[in-house]
Parts: C-alpha cells; structure tokens; sequence
C-alpha cells in the first residue's frame, strides 16, 4: 500500500491532471486519510466537483440542512491567507452556500436597484454564472442548485440551476405558496392537511419530481434526519 501511495505522489507531482489528482486522493482516503483527500481535491475544486460530493461542504445556508453553522472538517491549523479577491462590480449582500460548484454570492448594485446571484469558481474567483433574479436558495446538491423564485405578487417557482451547465434543469410552479426545504434526498413541503409534512423524494436534482397539490401555512426553517422545524402562519 505504501509503495502505491508513493507511487501516486510521484505521478500526481510529475503531472497533477485532474485524473492524477483522483487517483491519489482516493488513495488517501482509502489509507483512512481522509481529510489529506479532502485538501488534495480541494485543490482543484471544480474540475473534481463530483468527487467532493461526499465530503463536508457549506451545500446549505447555514451551513447544512439543520443550520447548525458548522461543519466536520479538521482543525484550523494556521492562519488563513486568501487564495483569490474577486472584483465583481456589485455590492456583495453575503455567501450562501461555498462548494467545490461554486461560491454562491448575493449581490446589489451599488446604488440599491437591482440584484444579482453570482456564482464564483471556487479556485479562481472568476463569475461563471450570473442571475438577476430573486432567488431564495435553498441548497447546491450534486452541482444544482436549488431555490424559490419569488415572482410578481405571491406567485412562486421551484427552480433547479444546473451549475455545470448554467442552464435550468427544471421549474415547476408552487401552488399553494408554500414555502420548502431541501434535506437528505429530498423536498420538505408542508402537506394537504395541517398536522403533517410531506418530504417529496428528490433522487435525482437533475429531474423533476412530482409535488403535492396544497399546503399547509407553514415555512421549514430547519431539518435534521429525524426532524423538521416549522414556523405556522396563523390568521386572524
């Protein structure tokens, strides 16, 4: 094993192709250094995005579907120097999600009119891909990124933004004004009546799944394996 490894280091540093990169970090992981892959892959982010999938990444706001702002990652072990500065022309609002897709970034224009989501490589700090729409994100899963598209009045879209592409991979209109969630595989809406929640399967972001035709008045605020967390709108 050690002899491969080394042998794998010597190609990756005669040569460090996307390939080489990948042969070696799953080398590492399978030597039960995982977070050494990790790095390795990181190094390359988007050309090996498929392969990071299984690894910790800031996919949510918040940080995961629990917004629980942290991450299982190894230890900061020195101070941080920044890899790239991105001038973007816009006033940046915050990052909502950072992957090996993309750096996700909302923005306004300088004099208030006017927003932007961008996405940023995440080795560069190049825009690849540019909106000016309102989107709520909701999570990047397996290189789409899902989020609402707030339209005139109440009206809603699902959208699904292939960062890979920079095309829509799907979007279907929410009826009933509901307001989702994305956790483990799957879609949180509220259901058709007021005691339950339906998780709509999402095995493929790619695809469009089949949703439920009402609601309950409720907004998912957070998600863990177990449970889902919902704000009810009540009315007078």
């Amino acid at each position: 094993m050690d002899d491969d490894l080394r042998g794998l280091e010597q190609r990756f540093a005669a040569g460090p192709t996307p390939q080489a990169r990948l042969s070696l970090a799953r080398a590492l992981e399978r030597a039960g250094r995982r977070d050494d892959a990790q790095a390795l892959l990181a190094g390359d982010a988007f050309a090996v995005a498929a392969a990071l999938e299984g690894f910790p990444a800031w996919t949510h706001p918040d940080g995961d579907p629990g917004r629980a702002r942290w991450l299982d990652v190894a230890p900061v072990a020195r101070a941080p120097r920044p890899r790239w500065r991105a001038a973007l022309g816009l006033q940046p609002v915050g990052v909502v999600v950072a992957c090996a897709w993309g750096v996700v970034v909302h923005c306004v224009a300088p004099d208030g009119h006017g927003r932007a989501l961008l996405v940023l490589d995440p080795d560069t700090g190049d825009v690849r891909l540019r909106r000016e729409e309102t989107l709520e994100v909701l999570a990047v899963v397996e290189g789409v990124l899902l989020a609402v598209h707030h339209g005139p009045g109440a009206a809603r879209d699902l959208v699904a933004w292939d960062l890979a592409t920079g095309h829509d991979a799907w979007r279907l209109a929410l009826g009933g004004n509901p307001s989702p969630g994305h956790a483990h595989g799957a879609l949180v809406l509220g259901a058709a009546d007021d005691a339950r929640l339906a998780f709509v399967a999402l095995p493929d972001p790619r695809r469009a799944p089949t949703l439920p035709e009402a609601w309950p008045d409720v907004r998912v605020s957070a998600l863990t394996r177990e449970r889902a967390y919902v704000h009810e709108r009540r009315r007078a």
